[in-house]
């Protein structure tokens, strides 16, 4: 599958999981609208996976 984070060596790909940004409430003012139409891929395991689709509309 060629997506970018499938281009990365191992090393590279480690190095972005261990990234994150906490997003600003600003950045929600119109909920996730800019969701609306895209696929969305959900990386979780078990539980929290299941859920976090489950709760998408």
């Amino acid at each position: 599958m060629a997506n970018y984070f499938n281009t990365l060596n191992l090393r590279q790909q480690l190095a972005q999981l261990g990234k994150c940004r906490f997003m600003g409430r600003d950045e929600f003012a119109d909920g996730a609208s800019y969701l609306q139409g895209k696929k969305v891929v959900i990386v979780g395991c078990g539980a929290q996976g299941l859920n976090q689709g489950l709760n998408m509309p």
